[in-house]
């Protein structure tokens, strides 16, 4: 007996050339934006990651020169070598006020009354002076120094940079500016 059909149907198990390309384009359009999300995270986590490099680094900073005496002539500029990276500091007085237990209204006084004139520098060294001269009490010197602080790393890249203000205690008497 023959059969009616001249062929045999057979069903084939896999997927055709049409749906890999389908899922291909699927799969490549959500997983790109995946990329694109990973790649911003793993940015940000690189900056954060420098960001806390330096906090620490400025830590480390601060620290060290809690221990450099300023005020001395030779700490006025330096520089420090840390193991990752390294310091150059520079340091001018900004700020100096004289005083003590009986002679800050005198020094008070000078102060207002050479604030008003118009070469307050000089009249106020001058006035301090002055003030000094008329007691025989000792005097404490205090001096804001501002200091400014470059970090670079080993590659001598700048890093950052950090101004600090310190105010080193000497005591004198009769103190000349």
């Amino acid at each position: 007996m023959k059969n009616n059909y001249s062929y045999i149907e057979k069903k084939v198990k896999g997927f055709t050339l049409v749906e890999v390309i389908v899922a291909i384009t699927i799969f490549s359009a959500a997983i790109i934006p995946l990329f694109q999300v990973f790649t911003h995270y793993m940015k940000a986590m690189q900056k954060i990651s420098e960001k806390n490099a330096i906090i620490l680094a400025k830590k480390m900073v601060v620290n060290y020169m809690e221990n450099v005496n300023i005020g001395e002539e030779n700490a006025l500029t330096g520089q420090y070598d840390f193991n990752d990276f390294f310091i150059e500091w520079e340091s001018e007085e900004s700020l100096t006020h004289v005083a003590s237990d009986h002679s800050k209204n005198i020094i008070s006084a000078a102060q207002n009354k050479a604030s008003t004139s118009s070469n307050n520098q000089m009249q106020t060294q001058k006035i301090h002076q002055e003030a000094l001269e008329k007691t025989d009490i000792p005097s404490n010197k205090y001096a804001l120094y501002k200091i400014k602080i470059q970090a670079f790393k080993k590659e001598k890249k700048e890093w950052f940079d950090l101004i600090l203000f310190k105010c080193p205690l000497s005591f004198e008497k009769n103190t000349n500016f």
